[in-house]
């Protein structure tokens, strides 16, 4: 029988408190909100009232101030400056005014330009003779010459507080002549009566500060005049009142009582009015409201939970009674009944309900009699022995296939354990029952494989296969046991092992790489020899994706020929066979390109399995390939006479570009062969570059400069450590260089003339492939460089004199065509000079023609120098030059000045003396011999027009160079 329910556990209470705490919860709130709101309420009508009041308080105030102030300016204003030296006029003056007195309690007085008193009135109060420049009002009056309020004090005279108002005296030219100064007493005056004797209820009050100096001036708390205000921070409100603030605020005072304050300013001063009420006595009806809100909310809950409590009770008694009916119910053994339906509301839903439940149950088990039924047949028609044991391993049920593979009657052995089993042999019943026991304690299920005989005497391989399951979570269950002959499959299985390992020692062995690669493109296999190609394992690349095992162009390659197989399967028709060269990323970052072979595979049935693949390395045949192409690139370069500068980067950019993991560079020799003349690294940084251009060769000058001083090929595998790389150690690591190898570049007859370098990033020892390949750029680069000079010395023997360098006269003649042309499309006018040599003939017969070409040499040299770069110096032969000159001016007179000036200079230049070392003799010592020679100079000037007649250009200065032989040498003729 069910226990009976508490009443504190029961329905009624539950429902009853929930519906009270909602209740309450909403009328709290309500009356605590209320209560709030009107408090706020009351607080801004409240504070709207009373600043009101202070502000009708400061407008009196200031019109009481303003009064006086009006009364001091206008009597000053009339006295007249010759009355400042007669004082009895002047306390004529105050005896005659009696509104001064009214206005001014404490008296009036009058001060010279010094702030000494020199009349008053009443006289009694003996203030003449005194000086008040201490008094602020007083003070400032004099200095800044406007009427002044100043600061409250207490007077010894009339002991009490007040207050000085001082307005200047002038003469015509506005010059300060003394002050008039109105003494009002703060406990004696009329106008501030409205504040210091008004009530304020019975906590108010009401304050007049001066806010500069923070102190209380007049108040209704008479202990409270002069009386400083708290000092700055203590209490925010006060100092928000000081700073300039107007309106209403509660605070906490300084006697720590809340109050609600409101604040004035004046305008006539910079006092404030202020007005303070306790919030206690100024909210005294909000909180009485309070009160009584409270009150009605307790009875309103105390009334809402008595209504409740009895409706529930009311409306609940059926479903008690329900309750009860069933619990009698299920005591007896017999199967439960509809419940009557008295009433169609919720309680008659709910039973109406539960009567569809009872009914849905029955017809639940009578399913469940037909599903047990049902799996009973279905585990009969299985072909494989099963059986069924409860926690207790003890056979509740079984299968007919049971039976007849161990040719015995379910009927004798349901309801026993195995031990009980007289077929098996006592140790086989005794470790199947441990079995048992160890999988029911610990649950879960177990696959094996064991041999056991059937009833035919037969030993056979079975796949015994146990599960245990829960029929009642935690309480109540069994063990499910299922087996499978598989001594077929394991015969078949054998054999294929056998031959697996056959093609597995085909596939491991291999060189090439075999891989398989189902329909989804996962790798299924993948034989070992991939660590040698790629540095990989077959697990590590069986667990890689396409998109890991090739390089990104590659993807797609393989891709596409997996769907074209596929869709070549499922139509029927032969699979395409793919045969692509592939780049693969290597373990070490680096890549290996081969040759991809794949075939499609297929099931008996003819569906698409996968592809079959082989990958051979072709790495080194694909860099003969590159090399082969780049060797032919630069030939072609050659052969299209590309400039050597070109060349020579193309074979450093070609060889970084075969092993990205190089730096290359070639040095080359100055003509001396003793320093670097040029660098040619694009890929090392500039600053290396620069400071390797003008470096002296030697030995321990780093890799290139060791091996293009020796001739011989160094190797330099650790940067940081090698001796001959010691002065540019720290060079190299800021360059990120950590190894070397450098290989002389010969020309055909052994002359050195540079070097190549290959740089590698770390530590490295360069294989042998490395050095052929230093060796083959070498001579590459020594091919280009004696191609490029033999051709640049078969152009100077065509184009230039081979003693000065200078150009011929069939280079001159191209010059004069394209200044001929410059001029015909500018119509700027150009110049030809020819000009010979004066006294140079002697110098030959006395001292040789060896002399006589260096004097020719020196002259070249002189006359380069005093061009431009853009013109031209030519040698004809022997001692005659010809200088051409462009770009002159349009106008003829001017572009005939600009050329004389530019001869001038070139005879001068050749005029000076020129100082000849002669190369000694063998067993003699070299000699300098001084010689003077001058120049003859005939000049003449040609436009565009003369474009066809360059002949007769020449001979116009050839004519004018011997006349101007003729007229005494070393002149110039036009």
């Amino acid at each position: 029988m069910p226990s009976k329910i508490r009443p504190a556990g029961s329905l009624k209470t539950r429902i009853t408190l929930f519906t009270l705490v909602i209740f309450m919860t909403s009328l709290w709130s309500l009356t605590f909100y209320a209560s709030h709101m009107l408090r706020e309420d009351m607080q801004r009508q409240l504070s709207d009232q009373q600043f009101s009041v202070v502000s009708f308080i400061a407008r009196a105030i200031d019109a009481h101030l303003n009064e006086r102030i009006k009364a001091l300016e206008t009597i000053a204003n009339s006295i007249d400056p010759q009355a400042m030296e007669q004082p009895a006029a002047l306390q004529h003056l105050l005896n005659s005014r009696p509104l001064l007195q009214t206005l001014f309690s404490g008296g009036v007085l009058i001060t010279d330009s010094r702030g000494t008193a020199i009349a008053e009135v009443p006289p009694s109060l003996g203030r003449i003779g005194v000086n008040f420049m201490d008094r602020k009002a007083v003070a400032v009056a004099l200095q800044e010459g406007h009427t002044q309020i100043g600061t409250p004090v207490l007077d010894k005279r009339l002991a009490v507080p007040v207050i000085g108002i001082a307005a200047p005296i002038r003469d015509a030219t506005g010059r300060n002549l003394g002050t008039l100064a109105g003494v009002i007493a703060l406990r004696k005056t009329g106008f501030l009566d409205e504040l210091t004797q008004s009530a304020y209820g019975k906590t108010g009050s009401y304050f007049l500060v001066d806010r500069q100096e923070r102190l209380i001036i007049a108040s209704t708390k008479t202990e409270r005049i002069l009386q400083p205000l708290r000092p700055q921070g203590q209490i925010p409100a006060i100092d928000r009142f000081v700073n300039g603030f107007e309106g209403s605020q509660v605070y906490i005072n300084p006697a720590g009582v809340e109050v609600l304050n409101s604040v004035k300013r004046l305008t006539a001063v910079d006092w404030g009015i202020s007005a303070s009420i306790s919030a206690a006595e100024a909210f005294a009806p909000i909180l009485a409201m309070q009160h009584r809100m409270v009150m009605a909310a307790l009875l309103l809950t105390v009334l809402a939970g008595a209504l409740t409590w009895w409706l529930l009770r009311r409306e609940l008694s059926r479903l008690s009674d329900t309750a009860q009916t069933l619990a009698h119910m299920s005591s007896l053994a017999q199967t439960p009944q509809p419940l009557p339906v008295e009433r169609h509301d919720e309680i008659g839903l709910l039973i109406q309900s539960f009567n569809h439940l009872l009914s849905g149950i029955a017809q639940q088990k009578s399913d469940l009699e037909k599903q047990l039924r049902l799996f009973s047949a279905f585990i009969d028609a299985l072909p494989n022995p099963i059986f069924i044991k409860d926690t207790h391993t003890v056979f509740t049920a079984c299968n007919r296939a049971y039976e007849e593979a161990f040719g015995i009657a379910r009927a004798d052995f349901i309801g026993k354990t195995v031990l009980d089993l007289d077929f098996l042999p006592p140790a086989t019943r005794e470790a199947f029952q441990a079995a048992d026991r160890a999988l029911m304690a610990q649950g879960g299920q177990t696959t094996e494989e064991i041999d056991l005989a059937f009833c035919d005497g037969v030993m056979r391989t079975v796949l015994y296969q146990r599960c245990t399951f829960d029929l009642v979570p935690g309480q109540d269950g069994g063990m499910l046991g299922l087996i499978v002959d598989i001594s077929q499959r394991k015969q078949i299985e054998e054999a294929l092992k056998v031959r697996e390992a056959q093609y597995r020692l085909l596939a491991e062995n291999a060189h090439d790489v075999i891989w398989t690669l189902d329909a989804q493109g996962h790798f299924t296999y993948v034989s070992p020899s991939v660590a040698k190609l790629r540095g990989y394992t077959s697990a590590e690349v069986m667990q890689q994706s396409l998109q890991e095992a090739l390089m990104p162009e590659g993807v797609p390659v393989v891709l596409d020929a997996l769907h074209k197989s596929q869709a070549a399967a499922k139509a029927g028709l032969p699979i395409p066979e793919l045969r692509a060269e592939l780049e693969q990323p290597c373990k070490d970052g680096s890549t290996v390109w081969t040759e991809v072979t794949t075939n499609g595979v297929q099931n008996a049935d003819g569906e698409f399995l996968g592809l079959l693949g082989i990958t051979r390395d072709i790495s080194e045949r694909k860099e003969r390939d590159d090399y082969r192409h780049f060797h032919g690139r630069i030939l072609e370069m050659l052969a299209g006479g590309t400039k050597l500068d070109p060349i020579l980067q193309a074979i450093v950019l070609g060889i970084e570009a075969l092993h990205p993991d190089k730096v290359c560079s070639i040095l080359l020799l100055d003509d001396t062969g003793k320093r670097v003349a040029r660098c040619i690294a694009p890929s090392l940084p500039d600053f290396y570059n620069t400071a390797l251009h003008g470096l002296a060769v030697g030995m321990g000058m780093g890799s290139c400069g060791t091996a293009a001083f020796t001739g011989e090929r160094v190797v330099v595998e650790d940067i940081a450590t090698h001796p001959y790389w010691a002065p540019f150690k720290v060079l190299a690591a800021q360059a990120g260089l950590g190894a070397c190898w450098s290989q002389p570049i010969r020309s055909g007859s052994h002359q050195i003339l540079g070097a190549f370098g290959i740089y590698h990033r770390h530590k490295y020892h360069p294989s042998d492939a490395d050095i052929t390949l230093i060796e083959q750029a070498a001579r590459l680069a020594s091919i280009s460089i004696e191609k490029t000079m033999a051709e640049e010395q078969i152009r100077n023997l065509a184009y230039r004199d081979s003693l000065t360098r200078l150009p011929n006269r069939r280079l001159l003649d191209d010059r004069l065509a394209l200044a001929l042309t410059s001029s015909r499309r500018t119509g700027l006018h150009g110049a030809l000079m020819l000009l010979d040599l004066d006294n140079f003939k002697p110098l030959n017969d006395t001292h040789g023609h060896a002399t006589g070409d260096l004097l020719l040499i020196e002259v070249a040299r002189r006359l380069n120098a005093s061009i431009r770069e853009v013109d031209t110096v030519a040698r004809l032969g022997g001692d005659e030059f010809v200088v051409v000159i462009g770009d002159l001016d349009a106008d003829a007179p001017v572009a005939l000045a600009q050329a004389l000036a530019v001869a001038e200079k070139i005879r001068t230049a050749l005029a000076l003396p020129y100082l000849l070392t002669v190369a000694p003799e063998q067993g003699t010592p070299a000699t300098t011999i001084e010689h003077h020679c001058s120049c003859s100079m005939g000049l003449t000037l040609f436009t565009g027009q003369d474009a066809q007649r360059q002949t007769e250009i020449l001979k116009q200065a050839d004519d004018a160079m011997y006349r101007a032989k003729q007229s005494g040498r070393n002149t110039i003729h036009l």
